[in-house]
């Protein structure tokens, strides 16, 4: 009675996890295309190798987070829930949750540009946010959909089965993506090693994305100059800077009949209330006898923040866009004109 009872119970978990191999395979594939949909929201490089680069990363970055959770819970399940209803009914219900917070990290990404975190969450359902946290149960409106589907494709594989067994192009599949996700990792260490920003503004596409870097064994090993690194990496801005659209419009001004000569003197951390004449007389006569822009508000509480906002107009966090994008200030391209 034992032996029988130990070999089938063998039969049955050895048919969940070839069912569980099928079932991870569809929710690749589920995740991919819903994965798609950053395509249409991320800055797109201007290079054609980071464009291939963002399909290949798709590819190998959802490929492997749900063979992970696979692995990590399915799997275990499979040893674990004897009833393979049971099993398959746990296994639809975690699905359609993973996939239901994918799509609405898309949404949330869509809005704020970040991926869901404890902070976003916060945002999301805090009676406080007003209008935003009311309407934050819309993002949940397709998880119906998607439970009608992850339940089907459970019924319609397990009745399949052994027809699905019998199929072998699977394995080609499975040594494709871990292909891909190797490249994924290999190709931006190397970006990140050779500051190719149309790769390294990637890094934060995808929610759980931490790509490789190998810029400390390269460095050990003499194959990047630490000190020319830092300096390149000071002056260009962080690597994973985003593009940035600017300027939206062109400037339009009335020039003067007469050119004139603007002297720009900046001092770090000045505030406005210590030029006076107690304090600073010969540069509080000079402001008497000029023109005073009262309005002006600084952008930050640094040199680099600071003058973001004075030569652009433009917050400080687009600092590193700036830098890393070489993109020159309008305002002192019209002053070179005069």
């Amino acid at each position: 009675m034992w032996k029988f009872n130990s070999r089938q119970y063998r039969e049955e978990t050895s048919q969940k996890i070839s069912w569980g191999h099928w079932f991870a395979f569809f929710n690749i594939l589920w995740a991919i295309f819903i994965g798609a949909r950053y395509a249409f929201i991320i800055d797109w490089p201007d290079t054609l190798f980071g464009k291939i680069y963002f399909f290949i990363s798709l590819l190998g970055h959802f490929s492997f987070i749900v063979f992970a959770f696979y692995l990590l819970v399915i799997f275990p399940l499979s040893f674990i829930v004897k009833n393979h209803r049971t099993f398959r009914g746990l296994t639809v219900i975690l699905a359609t949750i993973g996939n239901t917070l994918l799509l609405v990290d898309t949404e949330v990404f869509v809005r704020f540009n970040l991926h869901l975190s404890s902070l976003v969450w916060n945002l999301l359902v805090n009676p406080e946010n007003g209008e935003l946290s009311r309407n934050w149960q819309l993002f949940f409106t397709p998880m119906p959909l998607i439970l009608l589907v992850q339940m089907l494709f459970s019924r319609w594989s397990w009745q399949k089965l052994r027809s699905l067994e019998r199929q072998k192009w699977l394995r080609g599949v499975g040594i494709f993506f871990v292909c891909t996700f190797i490249a994924t990792h290999l190709i931006y260490a190397w970006a990140d090693a050779y500051l190719y920003r149309p790769i390294t503004m990637q890094r934060s596409n995808f929610p759980l994305s931490y790509p490789m870097t190998a810029r400390s064994f390269l460095e050990k090993h003499g194959f990047i100059n630490k000190q020319e690194y830092s300096q390149r990496l000071e002056q260009e801005g962080r690597l994973d800077a985003l593009a940035i659209n600017y300027p939206r419009n062109p400037l339009l001004f009335e020039a003067p009949q007469e050119k004139t000569n603007v002297l720009l003197i900046t001092v770090s951390g000045l505030r406005y209330d210590a030029v006076d004449m107690e304090t600073m007389p010969n540069l509080a006569e000079f402001a008497q006898r000029s023109t005073q822009f009262t309005n002006h508000y600084s952008s930050g509480n640094n040199n680099n923040a600071g003058l973001t906002g004075l030569f652009y107009g433009l917050n400080a966090s687009y600092t590193d866009s700036l830098l890393s994008n070489k993109t020159p200030s309008v305002l002192v391209e019209r002053f070179a004109q005069q």
